[in-house]
């Protein structure tokens, strides 16, 4: 009774063991080293593997036959250096990571390291993998991703904002830090390129957008209001500024003001002063390079004699806030205009214009109630 007691109790593992006693150092050296570590469960299972199905724990220590490899460990060193030398970066690194035979013939770490030099290699496999980054924006200065901007951003003099590119919003005589610079229009980009989860929209990047300024002296009288807003239009980023002046038609101050002041910081397909003339007129051009476009309309107001009314609407094309040949996001910026012999073109072939809103603001940037009129 005892005896059949003790034999239920026994596991049908352990009695294996004891009726079939393995080669304990031929089992040690089929498995791998430290056998003698496992623990006693792991040991007992291995054990009972190589008596039940010794090929399949048995570790394979040589190659697969010629006839059964892939094609590809037949290519010779020339075939993988040409394969190379015509994949992109991103791709070649890809392709020589792939197997042992490929580093091998490819130069292994002096390869990859002749890679890692170039800009432009580490450039292009930023871009292909900006996607991934919904919270950073790619910056060709630095050559990194950099966080979102704060609310508002600050312009330091060693920072690579200062660099790229700054567009200077509102009026020209307030030397405030109103801005946009280029990580706040890669964000734009980015949120219309690659869905809502990345960048963030217009409004939320640019965080001043309308102002307004009154110059009201004796026979010195100015009036204006500058809204700003940002749209994706035919794969590139437009920033449209919209400025309305009132001034006094008799007041040469006045005048000039205007003119300044429509102007603003950046002189893209201006008229100089032929926009300071009292005459109405109503003109249109574009860049014949950069497809940046101007509206400019005088006008009288017939229900204030003396006053006449500067309108002016730029749509400026930032393009796709992709790198450039410098390495800086350079075109439209402030002292870099649209300098070129603009192209004169009838207010119906405005390519941009039916996208935004042309309707004067109501509030400016800091909620109170624009009072133009």
């Amino acid at each position: 009774m005892n005896f059949l007691y003790l034999a239920s109790t026994i596991s049908p593992v352990l009695l294996l063991i004891y009726l079939l006693p393995p080669d304990w150092e031929k089992l040690q050296k089929r498995c791998e080293a430290p056998f003698l570590r496992w623990p006693l469960y792991t040991r007992v299972k291995r054990i009972i593997g190589n008596l039940l199905w010794p090929s399949y724990y048995q570790p394979i220590d040589k190659l697969l036959p010629l006839d059964c490899r892939s094609p590809i460990y037949s290519l010779n060193n020339d075939a993988v250096y040409y394969i190379t030398s015509m994949l992109p970066p991103a791709d070649a690194a890809a392709f020589v990571l792939s197997c042992r035979a490929i580093w091998q013939a490819a130069g292994g770490q002096n390869f990859l390291t002749r890679l890692s030099k170039s800009d432009e290699s580490c450039l292009d496999f930023f871009e292909r993998i900006e996607a991934d980054y919904p919270k950073h924006v790619l910056c060709y200065r630095c050559k990194k991703f950099h966080s979102h901007c704060r609310s508002p951003s600050g312009l330091k003099p060693d920072a690579c904002d200062t660099e790229s590119s700054v567009h200077f919003l509102g009026p020209p005589k307030d030397y405030r830090t109103w801005h946009l610079t280029y990580r706040q229009a890669k964000e734009v980009m980015n949120h219309y390129r690659f869905g809502p989860t990345h960048g963030r929209c217009a409004p939320k990047a640019i965080h001043y957008h309308t102002f307004a300024q009154e110059i009201n002296q004796y026979q010195h009288y100015v009036k204006g209001v500058w809204n700003f807003d940002m749209k994706f239009i035919g794969n590139n980023l437009i920033l449209r500024e919209d400025i309305w002046i009132k001034y006094k038609l008799d007041g040469h101050l006045s005048t000039s003001d205007a003119v300044s002041m429509c102007e603003g910081w950046n002189k893209h397909l201006s008229l100089g002063r032929a926009m300071g003339t009292n005459d109405e007129l109503h003109s249109c051009y574009r860049c014949p390079y950069s497809s940046s476009e101007r509206e400019i309309q005088v006008s009288y107001l017939r229900y204030k004699p003396g006053y006449g009314l500067l309108r002016s609407t730029l749509w400026e094309n930032l393009g796709a806030c992709q790198n450039s040949d410098t390495d800086l996001w350079n075109h439209g910026t402030w002292f870099n205009p649209c300098t070129f012999s603009p192209l004169a073109i009838d207010p119906a072939e405005l390519r941009y214009k039916h996208h935004f809103d042309t309707r004067l603001p109501a509030r400016d940037h800091s909620g109170w109630k624009v009072n133009f009129w």
